[in-house]
């Protein structure tokens, strides 16, 4: 490690059942932040003039296993993460395959030495823990299952919508719901610090720079827009699948054909405990920057054409049951001095000194791109007929901890920045075309399922410490310009509570200080289905056994479940001794953006066109259809709904 510079420590993480690009791939040399490649249209790629020239260092990374940290006497709340408690997926759940990692590194953030005790009373360090951790987590699948009785036919051309142009407009659309100068562009800790740079240049530009606490968000939790009511915690239940159907079905009396396309789960589930820069006091000569930014959105277009026909006892088509949500909280939790006790000035200073900009930031990026195009077409008699084309998992998991803060005084010359940011984004396309066709004059029911579709992000930011800063006077200022100067000023030791000890851990940058965690989820999925079903008349209700025949035919090409749950929890300054000498800007942002457009088309009893649709894809032959009985009038039900529900657009 460079002394005095930024360990850069960066984790891949990829999962793939297919890869049509080599560049998603595990590499062992590591990429360019500033110009990763494009992972997929849907997702925003790097900004178009990158600068190769960054500020921070460049040094080689190695892969990072994140530990949990242990609990602790002092923290004894903080035994498990997050806070609030976000639990595991269920052990049923599939898990993706990973390579091995490399033996666990120790803790992020560790002591590491923090001074060396020289003779005399003040010592100089230069080899404080600075970090940039970088992590991507990407799942890409596709899952595009064809089966066709008769080649050369082309269901899938039933649909009235281009899938990429419209999940292409989807993306667009959630975008949207970030304005766009706080928007993340980039998965880099490069791009982090730029949006919170740009933030602060901006808030110093505004009509509101005069009121820096102005306009600030409520603390507390919001669902959808509403401010719940104290006490009121975010729900962080992690999706499960549907259990299968497990039921046996004897396929010479219980007959029919099942069609299961949908069911998707796409998970993302991240944690930041962040302990790492910790202390007593601080002192912040420049502006002080609190930012805590939560964004969430869901963007749903749920479209059906279902076509059913035949003499059926009970007929269920489910189209709704769509749910869209987002919870987030944000939460401060003051210290004072009783949590924990830090040393005092005694008989020896110890001073990591930083020359330029201190850096500690986390980045981590988690996305599920989910492609599940299904066209099935199903025929039989005289069986029980099932087909499985979805149910596929995704799941990205990852707990980041940075503990062991070992200062009990920052200075701070230049700008205090500390940021706290969540992106959360849901994207489904679910296109659904059913044509169910039954000749049987034995069916019991037609089940279809199309909707019944969630999306759901669940978020958290909790800060332990003190956040209201004091103006830092004449003698303080003084005291900063002594230590920069090498001296150690008395006035310095009656910043901090009594404790043991005989030593004053100072750290002092003469550059702005960087403390931002950035947790960005999303997952797309595109799930457009074709399910054609027909089950002929088998001339007979009876079985080779003599015993009646019952038939079923079912669809469910809906239940898939979106979601991200992530929780930030960090501890700044544990006493009340909080100094600036310019300006201290404290905001918190929210926004909860929901936007659905379900619309479907239901046709039920055109026995004459479906019967001849179905026979078609089928190849079997056309159903005997008395002219002096004719069906019943056909019924078509159109529903649409269209919803742009900027829920929350607070700030």
């Amino acid at each position: 490690m460079q002394a005095g510079g930024v360990s850069d420590i960066i984790a891949h993480f990829a999962g793939h059942l297919h890869i049509p690009a080599d560049e998603i791939r595990l590499r062992e040399a590591l990429e360019d932040p500033a110009r990763l490649p494009r992972i997929q249209p849907w997702m925003p790629g790097p900004s178009p003039e990158a600068n190769p020239d960054r500020p921070l260092d460049e040094l080689p990374s190695q892969p990072y296993r994140a530990p949990s940290p242990s609990a602790d006497d002092t923290f004894p709340h903080f035994g498990k993460l997050p806070h609030p408690d976000i639990p595991a997926p269920a052990p049923h759940l599939p898990q993706q395959p990973q390579a091995p990692l490399p033996p666990p590194l120790p803790t992020y953030g560790g002591g590491g030495g923090g001074a060396g005790h020289a003779a005399h009373d003040f010592s100089i360090e230069v080899s404080p823990d600075q970090g940039l951790v970088q992590v991507l987590q990407l799942n890409e699948l596709h899952d595009d299952d064809v089966l066709l009785m008769v080649p050369g036919t082309h269901p899938e051309a039933l649909h009235t919508i281009d899938a990429a142009s419209t999940l292409d407009a989807m993306m667009r659309l959630a975008a949207g719901g970030t304005p766009a100068d706080l928007a993340l562009y980039g998965r880099s800790t490069q791009n982090a610090v730029d949006l919170v740079d740009a933030h602060a240049a901006s808030i110093r530009a505004s009509p509101d720079a005069a009121s820096p606490d102005s306009g600030t968000l409520g603390l507390g939790t919001y669902v959808d827009g509403l401010h719940q009511a104290d006490g009121t915690k975010v729900d962080f239940t992690v999706p499960t699948l549907q259990a299968p159907d497990e039921a046996s079905h004897d396929g010479l009396v219980d007959q029919g054909l099942a069609a299961r396309t949908g069911g998707n789960l796409s998970i993302n589930i991240a944690t930041i405990f962040d302990d790492h820069t910790e202390h007593g006091a601080l002192l912040v000569q420049g502006n002080a920057y609190s930012t805590d930014l939560i964004s969430q959105t869901n963007v749903l277009v749920s479209q059906s054409v279902i076509e059913a026909a035949g003499d059926a006892l009970t007929r269920s088509i489910v189209t709704d049951g769509n749910t869209t949500h987002n919870a987030a909280s944000i939460a401060e939790h003051p210290t004072g001095t009783a949590i924990v006790q830090h040393l005092s000035l005694g008989t020896h200073v110890a001073v990591d000194r930083i020359d330029g900009d201190f850096y500690d930031v986390r980045m981590l990026t988690q996305a599920n791109l989910l492609s599940d195009h299904d066209v099935t077409v199903q025929a039989s008699f005289g069986a029980y007929y099932v087909v499985g084309t979805g149910d596929n998992t995704q799941i990205n998991e990852l707990p980041v901890s940075a503990l062991n803060g070992r200062y009990d005084l920052i200075v701070v010359q230049g700008d205090h920045h500390t940021a706290n940011l969540i992106f959360q984004t849901n994207v489904l396309l679910n296109d659904t075309v059913v044509d169910a066709y039954t000749a049987r004059s034995d069916t019991a029911s037609q089940s279809i399922v199309t909707g019944d579709n969630a999306l759901s992000n669940a978020a958290a930011i909790n800060h332990y410490g003190t956040k209201d800063f004091q103006e830092i006077g004449t003698t303080l200022g003084s005291a900063v310009d002594h230590l920069a100067q090498g001296h150690v000023d008395p006035a310095l030791a009656a910043l901090l509570p009594p404790a043991y000890g005989d030593t004053l851990n100072v750290l002092f940058i003469t550059g702005d200080f960087y403390n931002i965690n950035a947790i960005s989820q999303t997952n797309i999925v595109s799930n457009v289905d074709t399910v054609i079903q027909y089950s002929p008349n088998p001339g007979t209700q009876l079985a080779a056994t003599g015993a009646h025949t019952t038939s079923t035919q079912s669809v469910n090409s809906g239940d898939n479940q979106l979601s991200n749950l992530a929780a930030i929890t960090t501890v700044g300054t544990t006493s009340t001794a909080q100094f600036v000498g310019g300006t201290h800007y404290d905001d918190a942002m929210l926004f909860q953006t929901n936007i659905v457009s379900d619309s479907s088309r239901v046709t039920i009893g055109d026995t004459q066109t479906l019967a001849h649709e179905v026979v078609a894809f089928t190849g079997l032959a056309a159903p005997a259809i008395a002219v002096d009985h004719p069906s019943p009038p056909a019924v078509t039900v159109d529903t649409a709904f269209h919803q742009d529900l900027f829920h929350g657009m607070l700030s």
